[in-house]
């Protein structure tokens, strides 16, 4: 398709210019244009391309053309870089930039074939075939600044470049002339199967090949030598060696030159049964021409001389002899002069001086590793040369045989003749080549072996001073790096290891740069599994750069061999950096700029002292260790912080640096000051310390504050400051406290005792201050105290002078001066109850020292309490609760004032019995019932100033009884019954009397009045209700406002009355009433129904209650409550809306006459709106969908029945408003054509079109059709035919949406007069009208079919661009967001672990429970159908069993071998358990059975071809046992350390799981590391963070997801209360119930089945959170499971306490009826989800949620692993080795010797297998074996991946990996190579431990059979496993009998048969059921 090629820019360009007729209508809502899918692809592709930049410069070439890379070169004369290719040759600077590239296409080539022009291909050839060049040779002639670039087109022939540039004339390249001899074989294209070298002189190259047969195949088992002069005119030599005897694969591996000499090295790989791979080497005189003999058709060389070339241990047995790779370097003065020193050095004097050593790397013989050795080069030519001399002792013309030369053995010499044939030098004529040896190259060479993770395949070297360095690439794609100082085995030291390629791709050939400080590594795979891919990787050589200190520069470190220092790297102590020696820089006169050496670290070591003060300077003395003295010129500073330095001196007798610290203004009391070392002359600071403090006294202000600082600060006792030193007090300072100088802080500092007074404002009184340790002021000066009265209002604070009551001392009362004035409006003017608190503080000298320890007094004022109130005067007020009790104001009334004063006068008095009479203000309610019982509240004045002043209250004559009671102002009281009988009483007085002074009583008698009324009920509407209540009923009567309580009951049930606060949806409170009664009218929501309603309805009669009054007339009406309404399923006439709403639908449904009112809801989240449906009969509700806010397809419409949400539909599409264009139209045959936007949108039946002015029914426009774009409508019968007039188009749609389109102009058809014409030719016109007509109609129907599938499949394009862009876009999110905290919490150490009983009852039976398994049953119970004599007869028979058989070994073992023929392994694993539980009180003897049982296993076991499979596969009875005996003996070990990185395991893959959707019918999850169980769909959903509430009233908050089915729901909520409380703790998930809060109504019961379950066809949807309308702000509560769960029978929106919906059973599919539930996905009847039925997803899209998921766990896994597999040490305190894992591996290393295993894979096999694979990977797989825990299939499947990963990781073959192997594999394939490192040093690390002292492995025997099994204890019963062991040998008793008379043990096989016959005997009759 077209969309298929859409780019970027025009994607893009597209998007930003479209403007659509929405966005003419309204900007901003124009419609999305999505680019295809390809694009949304590459744009990830390209995010996470940037994303994963290499770290260094590379090249990858050209992803789009298939670039191969295949040789690479590097000009040794300016750095530049060339590579070859497959058709392309590369040229780049040092640094891979600015690149140059020729690019060659196909030739069309055949094997006679020359270069253009000169040779033409031979006409007759007919083996043409287009070829590719690949270019597998690239040598600089430097000389002549020519790159020579061979490949294998045109006969093997090279090209010439130019060097400097290749790009200039490589349109016209030059080729070397052609002789009929090839340089590459034309077939050729792998660059590891050739090799090449430059004489010294560089004009001579020198190439090795395979060869290839005429028919153009390679001939892997001739090997070619070639020579090429860069002499345009010089002839061609080869040579071509053929394999003598036996035709063997041959390849060449290396090729160098040293002096005279160019040296190759090849290797063969022999198969068959002379399996044994060899490496040779092979040495030409550099300037051997050849020659040509008569005999052959080809020319050779006569200085050949090869050489068998390996290494072997003693015995000639060959431990590395298959070379992969190998180099030349001249060695480093350490090496040389270990060469020097070696016995097998031929010139120890001369190769002390850089010798050269060859570096091979051979593939070791066993282990998967390399073995890399060095040897000279002079015992290499020694040899050579001892070989060429035997060849010359042949006697001439003879045979070529057999000779021996001294020690070395010789054969193929064919006539060697020289001229000088004892010295044999180059120059020389020779003939008769192959002079070959027998005798190896050996010597003391091996100097390093590495693990299989090392496989190296190439090499270089390079010589750095004193040291040598190997460079290795491996096959996984690092760079290593190799000391090499010394020889010997495993002298050489791996001190670096660089990941260099990132896609793990071989590095198959290394080339350093001219100075040997950069690396150039190519990456390449161009096997079958893969796919070709290349990249060249600039590597630094020395990388010091990495390291930031000088201790990680100068550590030890080693990836293999011993830890040696990084030899090319130190610590440049004035740069403060580490680099190479070259690179730093020593400034002038300096020294130990450079030092490699970690003890020489510059470091500070302290300094004295580490407290300063801040504000003032203070010198400092710095120890400072290995720092070199300051360069000539420049001086060290010290630096404290950004621009604060100071000059240091050098202290030569303290050998200290001083410097003085600078003066810091700081705010705290105490901080850091960051201090360091900086040198001017390298302007950096190289060495930082952190122990520096400044301290800033003065920031204390109190003392105890100043003298508890750990600063030197000391307390100013006259100036009230905190200060460094005593100088800083002040010149006139007396005292200065120090902590040193004081006993305790108690006898220094100023205390005080705080007091609370309380104090009239108009009274004058000495305040006292209780203090302690107070400074005495000094004569003569301004010394002074002072008091200071303050509060919040600054304002109103006074400060009066104080004195000592005596003299001053230790503890001392300050007095306040009483004569200073405050006026109560100063003190009072913050307060407006008539009294305010002050705080009274101390000042010393003008500052507050009383701290929090000051005193409070509370200023009042009476007047201002109680101004006119006599009463309220004398009333005991309530004081602050600090203040202590007895304290209260003083106030009187005073009469003749008329006020509240504090005159003490006979005139005042403080008993409220004189004061005036009462005075009432008001009385509410002022009317009641007349039966009495109404609460009155009366306020007034003067009403007594306590409770027992109120003798009396009346009300219109009748008796108030008084309940509550406020001083002076206000009593409540209950009426009693009226004394009149009218019912219209008239208002009476109310009356208040209290007790005066005279015992008289003062009364109230005032114009407050009530009335006692009779009300009166007189109707009711509605007069019916739902059974679920809600319905709004109003009651009509007289005097409905009276009384203070009132209570509706209808039919018994109480009728909540209407309040101000709404308790509707709020959508609706626009109609609910603003009160809830007035005298006439009362509203009330009935409540729901209890009672049955067996016959649909039930009736009652209508009570109304006021103050206990009943008033009458509802005993006469009739009230019914109905059945609720139901709605029936997708019973609504649409399923789609609009923003503006007004579309009018009916909802259908069952006993909607019983709601008083239904209303219509649309709800998203917290957003909803309401209205109110306008008619409904008893089925039907006709409503109108309200408007809302936005569009959204996720919205819910409720129908409201008397405020009960019922839900009608769930995913309810609210559309954007249809748009009608403006337009003038023509009625064309009297259809008006209307065209807009949307219009299908809303059904038909929503639009009106309007012709005329009016909107009237007979203006109607009759709709015909709607679709998306156009409507067409029949105009009006009174428009029609009126062509002269245009009238008014209104479009009207719903209720809400008017469009006023434009004007219409009829255009009738016209009636000319044509019916004679048109009569004449119809006739002869009809037949073919009716043939055009059918012709024209399947022509339409075939054009209609077509046009609909392009518009399907453009809509399908559509939908699967915009779920690819969607998925890519979160996955994109996910990768990017924060991997940190993820609600995993590591804190709860008390982890839910199982008993020992119920760990080893699910390891060793799984599955199996303790009721089911008769083995796990009391044996008593087992033979209770037997007599008593019976039993006890059984009992003893057994008891002889055990003892003098099963306790005997060599029985037992016996025993085991002879059942185990007849067993499946079903039986075998039974019986192993069962032997174990028998055996487990004595497992000392135990692991003595099961040791004898192994040796047997691997005794057989050594004998097959696979001895490595033993214990994979559980094949016998001992292998079972042994994973038994690691189960039960590593409990101990899991509790204490394994078990919490398991369980955190566990929690993070669960935690992550439900980070997302999962299906709860396929167990598939958004979050998976399983693409077996991840979800590949998109699902909407929607976090919720929801409110729970337990029992006891606690809430809190869960995290849940909208589209959780409510069992998932109930879960997490269960994991949120019970955290790590064991499974079997908490209460079962079916006895409760989830239940919704709903404000003022009952809780909402939540199923996962109910009649709430959408069905759809034989599917039905599991309901979820969001089928019930949970929100965010949802509250949740579990509800034990009630009767009410089952019984009913229809959906309701029943609200009944709580609302229960009947359930179903869930279940995948339902036998009774066929119908399948789906919960996220649905499925159809082949499993394939529907959604993806009209397309079909692209999997591989939802694959990043692998990764992502992977990325979160990684550190969970990385403890476990570690934990697991790690040995602790004093860097790293981890556990130690179970000493059941040392005891064990000690064993199969034992038995692997004794065997005579060399291969070290077999015993390593054997160790993962019993103990990796049979324990740790079931337990990883299991953790419910463990801990007390729910594993959900979901979770299982990720635990499966991590197992694998861990299996893989403990394997010791290689993974072959590519983009088509399992993405489980893949997801891990980085961890395996890492994690498989830790595993070989794990178990390295368990062999080099000592072994088990046998005291040590018995007592933990001893506590394992001590642990807690026995039957009292609830474990396993000993005597049941026994009998079972015992019935399964009289099953096969002859079996058994004859297994025992074979191995000798007669008197054995007798007492079991005597056994079998007591036990067969006592059965009798019951035998034939054993």
């Amino acid at each position: 398709m077209a969309a298929s090629t859409c780019t970027l820019s025009s994607c893009l360009l597209t998007t930003a210019t479209r403007t659509t007729k929405r966005e003419k209508h309204f900007p901003g809502h124009a419609r999305q244009h999505r680019c295809p899918v390809p694009l949304a692809l590459l744009l990830v592709t390209m995010v996470i391309m940037a994303a994963a930049d290499g770290k260094f410069p590379n090249f990858n070439g050209s992803p789009g053309n298939g670039d191969i890379f295949t040789s690479l070169l590097v000009n040794h004369d300016n750095g530049d870089v060339f590579v070859g290719g497959k058709n392309f040759i590369w040229q780049a600077n040092a640094n891979l930039a600015n690149p140059k590239r020729v690019q060659r296409s196909r030739v069309n080539d055949s094997l006679s074939c020359g270069p253009p022009p000169a040779y033409a291909c031979d006409a007759q050839a007919t083996a043409h075939q287009e070829r590719d060049n690949y270019v597998l040779l690239l040598h600089a002639d430097r000389a002549n600044q020519r790159l020579i670039a061979c490949g294998n087109v045109y006969r093997g022939t090279c090209e010439v470049l130019d060097l400097l540039d290749i790009t200039v004339n490589a349109d016209n390249p030059t080729f070397y002339p052609h002789n009929g001899v090839y340089v590459i074989p034309p077939v050729l294209t792998n660059p590891s199967l050739t090799v090449s070298s430059l004489s010294r002189d560089e004009k001579r190259m020198f190439v090795a090949t395979p060869s290839f047969s005429g028919d153009g195949q390679l001939n892997p088992v001739v090997r070619t030598l070639s020579t090429r002069t860069f002499e345009l005119d010089t002839a061609h030599s080869v040579i071509r060696i053929q394999n003598s005897g036996l035709e063997f694969p041959s390849g060449w591996v290396a090729s160098f030159t040293s002096s005279q000499y160019v040296y190759f090295i090849y290797r063969q790989e022999i198969v068959g049964r002379f399996a044994r791979p060899s490496t040779s080497i092979l040495r030409l005189c550099a300037d051997d021409s050849g020659y040509t003999s008569e005999m052959s058709f080809y020319t050779g060389y006569g200085s050949y001389v090869q050489m068998p070339f390996g290494y072997f241990d003693k015995g000639d047995v060959p431990t590395g002899s298959f070379a992969q790779a190998a180099t030349l370097v001249t060695a480093g003065r350490r090496l040389s002069a270990d060469i020097a020193t070696t016995p097998s050095s031929p010139t120890p004097a001369a190769a002390g001086s850089g010798s050269d050593v060859i570096v091979t790397a051979f593939d070791a013989s066993s282990g998967g590793g390399t073995l890399l050795g060095l040897m000279s080069l002079d015992l290499v030519n020694e040899n050579m040369t001892m070989t060429e001399k035997a060849c010359a002792a042949q006697a001439p013309g003879s045979e070529a045989g057999t000779e021996e030369v001294g020690s070395v053995r010789v054969t193929g010499c064919n006539g060697f003749v020289t001229e000088n044939a004892s010295t044999a030098v180059c120059g020389q004529p020779k003939h008769a080549p192959l002079a070959m040896s027998r005798q190896s190259l050996t010597g003391d060479s091996l100097v390093l072996t590495l693990a299989s993770n090392y496989r190296v395949r190439s090499l270089v070297a390079a010589s750095y001073g004193e040291h040598t360095v190997v460079f290795a690439g491996t096959e996984t794609g690092h760079v290593i790096k190799i000391l090499v100082d010394t020889f010997g085995r495993d002298t050489a030291s791996v001190y670096d290891d660089i990941a260099a390629d990132s896609n793990n791709r071989p590095i198959v050939k290394l080339v350093l740069s001219p100075a040997s400080t950069s690396l150039y590594a190519l990456a390449n795979v161009s096997g079958s599994g893969s796919a070709p891919s290349s990249e060249l990787i600039k590597v630094p050589v020395h990388g010091c750069e990495r390291f930031k200190t000088c201790t990680a520069c100068t550590s030890l470190r080693s990836f293999a061999g011993p830890r040696v220092a990084n030899p090319l790297c130190g610590w440049c102590t004035y740069s403060g950096k580490c680099s190479s020696q070259d690179e730093c820089q020593k400034p002038p006169e300096a020294t130990r700029h450079f030092h490699q050496n970690l003890t020489l670290c510059p470091a500070i070591v302290s300094i004295t002292p580490e407290l300063v003060p801040s504000l003032t300077q203070q010198q400092i003395s710095v120890e400072v260790a290995n720092l070199p003295p300051s360069p000539q010129g420049s001086m060290y500073h010290c630096d404290f912080g950004p621009g604060r330095r100071s000059v240091s001196s050098y202290v030569a007798s303290t050998a200290r640096y001083t410097c003085t610290t600078p003066r810091i203004n700081i705010a705290d009391a105490l901080v850091d000051i960051p201090f360091g070392i900086y040198l001017p002359a390298s302007d950096r600071i190289f060495l930082n310390y952190t122990g520096l403090q400044g301290f800033n006294c003065p920031a204390h202000t109190r003392c105890q504050e100043c003298l508890k600082t750990v600063a030197p600060c000391g307390w100013c006792s006259y100036n009230n400051k905190c200060t460094a030193s005593r100088a800083l007090c002040g010149p006139t300072e007396p005292s200065w406290l120090v902590s040193d100088a004081v006993s305790t802080i108690h006898d220094a500092c100023p205390i005080f005792v705080p007091k609370f007074e309380v104090q009239h404002v108009d009274h004058r009184r000495e305040f006292m201050i209780a203090a302690r340790n107070l400074p005495e002021p000094r004569p003569g000066t301004t010394d002074q105290y002072q008091c200071l009265l303050s509060s919040e209002d600054a304002s109103s604070d006074v400060t009066m002078a104080a004195y000592p009551l005596g003299q001053y001392s230790q503890d001392t009362t300050m007095a306040c001066d009483r004569n200073v004035a405050y006026s109560s409006d100063r003190m009072l003017s913050s307060s407006s109850t008539g009294y305010v608190e002050k705080r009274l503080a101390l000042l010393w000298n003008g500052v507050d020292i009383s701290g929090p320890e000051a005193s409070y007094v509370t200023f009042y004022s009476c007047s201002a309490l109680a101004s006119d109130d006599c009463s309220l005067c004398i009333a005991q007020l309530r004081l602050p609760a600090t203040y202590p009790p007895g304290k209260r104001f003083q106030c009187e009334w005073c009469p003749n004032e008329r006020q509240c004063s504090t005159h003490r006068s006979p005139r005042c008095y403080r008993d409220s019995k004189m004061c005036p009479n009462p005075m009432l203000s008001s009385i509410t309610p002022k009317s009641g019932p007349e039966s009495g019982g109404t609460l009155v509240n009366i306020t007034g004045s003067n009403l007594g100033s306590q409770a027992s002043d109120v003798s009396h209250v009346s009300v219109d004559g009748a008796t108030c009884t008084v309940r509550d009671y406020s001083a002076a102002r206000s009593l409540s009281c209950v009426t009693s019954r009226s004394r009149r009988a009218s019912d219209n009483s008239p208002p009476g007085n109310v009356v208040v009397s209290l007790y005066n002074d005279s015992r008289s009583s003062l009364r109230a008698t005032e114009s407050v009045k009530f009335t006692y009324t009779v009300p009166k009920l007189i109707s009711v509407s509605p007069t019916k209700s739902p059974q679920a209540g809600g319905t709004l009923v109003s009651l009509h009567g007289t005097d409905f406002d009276t009384g203070s309580v009132v209570e509706v009951y209808i039919n018994g049930v109480q009728c909540r009355l209407a309040s101000r606060q709404c308790q509707r949806p709020k959508s609706l409170c626009p109609h609910h009433p603003n009160e809830a009664r007035n005298s006439s009218i009362m509203w009330c929501y009935t409540s729901p129904y209890p009672g049955s309603l067996a016959t649909g309805s039930d009736t009652g009669a209508v009570k109304m209650v006021i103050d206990g009054f009943v008033v009458k007339g509802g005993e006469q009406i009739e009230f019914k409550y109905f059945q609720n309404p139901e709605v029936q399923l997708n019973g609504i006439s649409t399923t789609r809306g609009i923003v503006s709403g007004g579309i009018r639908v009916t909802i259908r449904g069952n006993h909607f006459d019983s709601v008083g009112e239904l209303a219509l809801m649309i709800r998203e989240g917290p957003r909803e709106n309401t209205t109110i449906c306008g008619w409904h009969d008893n089925t039907r509700a006709h409503c109108v969908l309200p408007g809302f806010s936005h569009t959204t397809p996720y919205a819910s419409v409720y129908l409201v029945c008397d405020g009960k949400e019922l839900l009608v539909f769930s995913n309810f599409d609210i559309s954007e408003d249809p748009i009608i264009d403006a337009q003038d139209a023509t009625a064309s045959n009297e259809l008006l054509p209307l065209s807009g936007m949307d219009l299908d949108s809303v059904p038909k039946e929503a639009f009106k079109v309007y012709i005329g002015e009016t909107l009237s029914p007979s203006s109607l426009c009759n709709i015909t059709s709607v679709d998306e774009n156009d409507l067409i409508c029949r105009l009006p019968p009174s428009f029609r035919g009126q062509s002269s007039t245009t009238a008014r188009v209104t479009v009207v749609i719903g209720t809400n949406l008017r469009y006023d389109v434009g004007r219409v102009r009829s255009s009738p058809l016209s009636s000319n007069n044509v019916g004679s014409i048109a009569g004449g030719v119809a006739g002869g016109a009809a037949f073919l009208l009716i043939i055009f007509l059918l012709l024209f109609l399947y022509c339409t129907h075939l054009a209609k079919a077509a046009e609909s599938e392009v518009g399907r499949l453009e809509n399908l394009m559509e939908g699967l661009e915009s779920s690819v862009a969607l998925e890519c876009k979160s996955a994109f999110a996910d990768l990017m967001t924060d991997l940190g905290d993820h609600g995993i919490s590591t804190a709860d150490d008390n982890l839910p672990y199982l008993s020992f009983h119920q760990y080893a009852i699910r390891s060793m039976f799984p599955g199996a429970a303790a009721k089911d398994n008769p083995s796990l049953q009391p044996l008593e119970q087992r033979l209770k159908h037997l007599g008593p004599s019976r039993r006890e007869h059984t009992r003893k028979t057994l008891t002889t069993f055990q003892r003098a058989l099963m306790y005997n070994k060599r029985f037992l073992v016996t025993y085991v071998h002879a059942l185990e023929p007849h067993f499946s392994m079903e039986d075998r694993v039974a019986f192993a358990s069962l032997l174990m539980v028998a055996l487990h009180d004595r497992m000392e003897y135990a692991t003595d059975v099961l040791k004898s049982l192994l040796t047997d296993l691997i005794r057989s076991s050594v004998q097959k071809s696979h001895p490595e499979l033993l214990l994979r596969r559980m094949e016998t009875v001992g292998e079972k046992l042994l994973s038994n005996w690691i189960t039960l003996c590593l409990y101990d070990y899991i509790r204490t350390t394994a078990g919490r990185p398991l369980y955190m395991l566990f929690q993070a893959v669960k935690t992550q799981t439900e980070r997302g959707p999962i299906d709860a019918v396929t167990g598939e999850a958004r979050y998976s590391l399983s693409e077996e169980k991840l979800l590949r769909e998109s699902v909407k959903y929607q976090e919720l963070t929801c409110s729970f509430e337990r029992d006891n009233g606690q809430t809190f908050s869960v995290r849940l997801q909208d589209c959780d089915t409510i069992t998932q729901a109930k879960e997490k909520i269960m994991d949120a209360i019970y955290k790590t409380a064991p499974l079997s703790t908490r209460p079962d998930l079916a006895s409760v119930d989830l239940a919704m809060l709903v404000k003022d109504s009952p809780a909402l019961i939540l199923r996962d089945e109910d009649l709430l379950t959408v069905q759809d066809g034989n599917s039905k949807r599991i309901n979820t959170l969001k089928t019930y309308g949970v929100g965010k702000d949802a509250q949740l509560k579990f509800v034990k499971r009630s009767a009410l769960s089952s019984g009913r029978s229809e959906k309701s929106c029943d609200h009944v306490a709580p609302l229960v919906f009947p359930p179903t059973q869930l279940g995948m599919q339902t036998p009774d009826d066929g119908i399948r539930s789906y919960h996220l996905v649905k499925q159809t009847e082949y499993d394939v989800p529907v959604d993806r039925q009209a397309y079909k997803m692209v999997h591989e899209v939802f694959l990043t949620r692998l990764l992502f998921t992977k990325n979160i766990l990684q550190r969970f896994v990385d403890d476990l692993f570690c934990k697991v597999f790690s040995i602790g040490s004093p860097s790293r305190p981890s556990p130690d080795v179970p000493k059941p894992i040392k005891y064990l591996f000690d064993f199969l290393d034992q038995q692997g010797a004794e065997h005579g295993i060399d291969d070290p894979n077999v015993v390593h096999s054997w160790k993962n297998n019993s103990v990796a694979l049979r324990f740790w990977i079931n337990i990883i797989k299991n953790p419910d074996f463990v801990f007390d825990i729910h594993k959900t299939a979901t979770i299982d499947s990720s635990l499966s991946v991590v197992a694998q990963m861990f299996m893989d990781s403990c394997g010791t073959t290689d993974q072959r990996l590519c983009k088509d192997s399992p993405t489980t594999k893949l997801l891990y394939a980085r961890e395996v190579q890492n994690y498989r490192r830790l595993v070989q040093k794990y178990y390295a690390d368990i062999q080099a431990k000592p072994v088990i002292v046998p005291g040590r492995m018995r007592d933990l025997l001893v506590h394992t059979s001590q642990t807690s099994l026995g039957p009292e204890k609830g474990g396993f019963q000993k005597d049941s496993a026994m009998y079972d062991v015992f019935i399964y040998g009289l099953h096969y008793r002859d079996s058994v009998a004859r297994a025992l008379e074979e191995e000798g043990m007669t008197e054995l096989m007798k007492q079991f048969d005597t056994v079998c016959d007591e036990l067969v005997h006592g059965f009798d009759e019951q035998s034939s059921s054993i």
